[in-house]
């Protein structure tokens, strides 16, 4: 059975109740007397080291959540914590004609976020485009396309702001949550590296890239000797679909790793299969529809995958575990609710309508 740390206000009852029962049969206890208060301090003292115990007993297992703790595990198998990246990405540059600017030059986000140029830029007009990488690593490095940046330093004949072309500024993440960073331990104590099976192929696009968050490997696809893998980014993205910048470094990563024998590795994103619904709703409130709207992506993110239904009897279930909902009916079948081999069901929009 599980550990449960009693309460101080037992630990003082059954004190109590031990010394009483080694006192002289029928000695007399006073209101204030000192075996009280030593019992008293006792318990203090045994319930502070039950503390200590408790904390092992959530701890000392790999699926910890705490850093520390997690850390022993996850080096004895080589599970390293991946940290945070820097977002990659093109700028498009104006100038005179047959401009020039050379690399390692640095723009500036107005939000502060600084970005240097990878290589030499070279116009055979008066446009060229550039490569550039944040300065500082995190999901706040990424832009979207359109966003504006200026040059630090000004160069003779070029513009000094330059624009993020599509698809942005991406592959920008933070150091991996705990908890990813323990779920990866949990695969590899699960499925023991075998050389190139699908479970390997997995665990090496878990460990490429900090924005990753989901990865399945198909063998023998599209054919024989093949490796197809389908990365999700949720969280990361706004849609939950890795960019291009997540894609290269997971191919790059898996390419050194794969055995020599594989004839090819494809690292996809999946189609998706967007899934629109109403849900008739009592009481159908704003703080209710926020609720349910929260559980069911919960469980979009939970239960999807390439070619993986999500049963309608989850879906439901989901809807009713929201805090407030007293019912509901949802109008969507199975059939929505089951992708092909090379779609991943996402939620879409939902109507909302009073019940």
């Amino acid at each position: 059975m599980p550990f449960e740390r009693p309460h101080i206000a037992q630990l003082k009852a059954r004190i109590e109740a031990d010394v009483d029962g080694r006192l002289i049969a029928g000695d007399p206890r006073l209101r204030r007397d000192l075996i009280k208060i030593l019992g008293q301090m006792e318990a203090g003292v045994a319930h502070g080291l039950y503390g200590g115990l408790d904390w092992l007993a959530k701890n000392l297992l790999p699926n910890t959540q705490d850093p520390d703790i997690l850390k022993i595990w996850a080096d004895h198998y080589h599970v390293d914590r991946l940290g945070a990246s820097n977002a990659i990405g093109e700028i498009g540059i104006t100038g005179n004609a047959g401009f020039t600017i050379p690399a390692g030059k640095v723009y500036q986000h107005a939000s502060g976020a600084q970005y240097e140029l990878r290589a030499d830029v070279s116009a055979v007009g008066t446009y060229a485009t550039g490569e550039v990488i944040a300065l500082t690593a995190g999901a706040e490095s990424n832009l979207e396309s359109g966003e504006t940046l200026n040059l630090i330093d000004p160069e003779p004949g070029v513009q000094s702001q330059a624009v993020v072309i599509a698809p942005g500024i991406t592959g920008g993440a933070d150091i991996q949550p705990t908890s990813f960073w323990s779920d990866r331990l949990a695969q590899r104590l699960a499925n023991p590296p075998q050389g190139g099976a699908v479970s390997d192929y997995e665990a090496w696009s878990l460990a490429a890239h900090p924005a990753v968050t989901n990865a399945w490997a198909h063998a023998a696809t599209p054919l024989p000797g093949f490796v197809t893998v389908y990365l999700m980014t949720y969280g990361n993205t706004p849609t939950g679909l890795p960019s291009a910048v997540v894609l290269d470094a997971v191919k790059a990563y898996v390419e050194e790793r794969r055995p020599a024998t594989a004839n090819d590795i494809y690292i996809l994103a999946p189609e998706t299969n967007t899934v629109d619904m109403t849900i008739e709703l009592q009481p159908n409130t704003v703080d209710v529809q926020t609720a349910v709207r929260n559980e069911v992506d919960d469980l979009f993110r939970r239960e999807a995958a390439p070619g993986q239904a999500i049963p309608l009897s989850h879906l439901t279930e989901a809807i009713s575990l929201s805090e407030g909902e007293a019912d509901h009916r949802v109008s969507v079948t199975q059939a929505d609710l089951t992708p092909t081999p090379s779609e991943i069901l996402v939620l879409g929009d939902i109507t909302w309508e009073g019940l």
